[in-house]
């Protein structure tokens, strides 16, 4: 799976356990130039002495305002590959600044997030928006949890676009890939046009699932864009379109939007226990092609309104 987008120094980046990682830049030694952005050739009149100076990479990290002079012998893999990274992306920028005006910055990540936790990735796409937005991004990855996850964080942006590859296998026995491009990063909107495209070809069921997705999500982004208090489960499996739905229609109490939202809400609500139903597809249901259709204009309807009353429903 692939995502692909069309700086660091002086900041501090606090994890949550009360780590501190330093913005790193390479520490010019004495005699390299002061406009050097870090790497200097001191070009001695002896050959043995010509060198680069300003070559080492010190990384400041703390623990609890503690200082951890050998943060390799305590931080675990997650932390450590953060600090690889914050070296790394760093030593991308410093470099940048010797680079002509026509020269294509790229980074490709293939999947060099897989030692962080879920909720150390994020940080990652963010850090990459704020320090990198000039640049051609490609992050690639097996983990079909992060990948979602990431197009769920980039649905608004236009400058970034996702793609699926896998591996087809021929009747020789050899392999080919298959590219299946997706028709957005906004998953609902995605979702959207997997159940359009089920619906065309008759497979109704499949279509209603779709349909079901692109609704979750979209109540979802709204909920977490805009801080709204939805019912806690502690299995959150068990959470469902409802107790979202409810969330959101009383996160709009008494605001003015409340009235723009009101008929797309009522409309969802024809078809949710029909179609929307994440229970209904486990057994075999009857669903006609004017239900199946009709949710789907509902949730794309509701997407939409969204997107143009509700703060955070912004979607490419």
């Amino acid at each position: 799976m692939v995502l692909a987008s069309c700086p660091c120094d002086g900041e501090v980046y606090t994890g949550d356990r009360g780590y501190a990682f330093q913005s790193f830049t390479l520490q010019p030694q004495p005699g390299a130039s002061a406009t050097s952005p870090g790497v200097a050739y001191n070009a001695a009149t002896r050959r043995n002495q010509r060198n680069y100076d300003g070559k080492s990479v010190r990384p400041i990290v703390t623990f609890r305002a503690l200082p951890l002079p050998a943060p390799q012998t305590f931080l675990n893999e997650a932390r450590l590959s953060a600090l690889a990274l914050a070296v790394y992306f760093a030593g991308r920028q410093i470099s940048s600044a010797t680079l002509q005006a026509d020269t294509p910055r790229l980074m490709v990540l293939d999947d060099v997030l897989i030692g962080l936790d879920q909720s150390n990735r994020l940080p990652v796409l963010q850090v990459l928006e704020k320090h990198f937005s000039g640049w051609q991004i490609v992050l690639l990855t097996y983990d079909r949890v992060w990948f979602e996850m990431a197009r769920f964080h980039l649905a608004d942006r236009k400058d970034w676009d996702t793609l699926e590859l896998f591996e087809g296998i021929e009747p020789t026995g050899a392999s080919r890939p298959i590219l299946r491009p997706t028709t957005s990063v906004d998953p609902v909107v995605s979702n959207i046009s997997t159940a359009r495209k089920f619906y065309a070809d008759h497979y109704y069921a499949a279509s209603a699932v779709h349909a079901r997705v692109a609704f979750e999500l979209s109540l979802k982004k709204v909920c977490e864009r805009n801080a709204i208090a939805v019912r806690f489960r502690v299995d959150q499996r068990m959470l469902t379109t409802d107790d979202l739905l409810i969330a959101v229609e009383k996160g709009l109490t008494g605001r003015a939007e409340a009235g723009l939202m009101a008929k797309s809400i009522q409309d969802i609500k024809l078809y949710r226990k029909v179609v929307l139903n994440p229970f209904s597809h486990s057994t075999p249901i009857n669903l006609t092609a004017v239900e199946v259709k009709g949710a789907i204009d509902a949730v794309e309807a509701l997407h939409r309104a969204f997107r143009e009353h509700i703060k955070g429903g912004a979607s490419s």
